[in-house]
């Protein structure tokens, strides 16, 4: 059996994916080998010897398919040079829905950073970055070198990119709003495997999670401008720009 490499992306329940299915699917399995980002961020790496590895593991790292520092291209070709052959499983999410969810993730984050700067009694000197900045920002990387979210949600560009080298296996991220079940059965299938476990269920929604956690942190970070930026919204127009990229030239501008 050929090997199994699960590229994420980020925020397409990758992590749940990693604690609660993986390691039920009866197939040896690596997840985030120390290895692996190195050939997907750094511009001279060492080619890992993978000789050792079982020819059936599964090996999951959602930084692969983040392409946030090398274009898909690159990232293929790196894995082919790695893997004669494998099966690539990517889960598909909207892409709107994705970029909030991965903005959303960055002010998280931001909101630890701050969280753990206050409490040591260190002056704060970031702000959490607004939407529209990291949607520009976002659009020049992919610009400036074919990397970042706008060449991840060229999902048919992708593909076409992996299906040079590997076979390539797409699982839509929607069934798991719905059915679950359906889910984890359509990943154990791209997976070569059959559907064993549940995925788990998070009962609080994410905003009410982020709104628990910025109410905890110290009274000197801004609490007030974090929540905005969490609840902020593209406009309209950006928001059918991200819709509609991947039918769009690659050179297609923004207005």
């Amino acid at each position: 059996m050929n090997a199994i490499i699960h590229i994420g992306p980020p925020k397409t329940a990758s992590t749940a994916l990693q604690n609660a299915i993986i390691p039920q699917l009866g197939r040896p399995f690596l997840i985030k080998p120390d290895w692996l980002r190195p050939l997907c961020h750094k511009t001279d790496y060492p080619t890992p010897d993978i000789s050792n590895l079982p020819p059936d593991i599964i090996i999951s790292d959602e930084i692969i398919g983040a392409f946030a520092t090398f274009s898909p291209e690159t990232v293929a070709d790196r894995l082919a040079r790695v893997f004669r052959t494998a099966t690539v499983v990517f889960v598909k999410r909207d892409n709107v829905e994705l970029f909030y969810s991965l903005y959303r993730q960055i002010l998280t984050n931001v909101a630890h950073v701050q969280g753990k700067t206050a409490a040591q009694g260190k002056p704060l000197t970031f702000a959490p970055v607004t939407i529209d900045s990291y949607f520009d920002k976002n659009l020049r990387s992919y610009r400036g070198g074919r990397h970042g979210f706008f060449a991840v949600i060229r999902d048919d560009a992708v593909r076409f990119v992996f299906e040079r080298y590997f076979t390539f296996r797409v699982v839509e991220f929607d069934l798991l709003k719905t059915r679950p079940s359906e889910f984890v059965s359509a990943f154990s299938l791209a997976c070569g495997c059959k559907h064993v476990a549940e995925m788990p269920v998070e009962n609080k929604t994410e905003e009410s999670n982020f709104v628990e956690l910025v109410n905890s942190l110290p009274p000197q970070v801004p609490k007030s401008q974090l929540i905005d930026c969490y609840l902020s919204k593209l406009s309209p127009d950006r928001e059918n720009y991200i819709r509609n990229f991947a039918m769009l030239g690659s050179e297609q501008s923004f207005a």
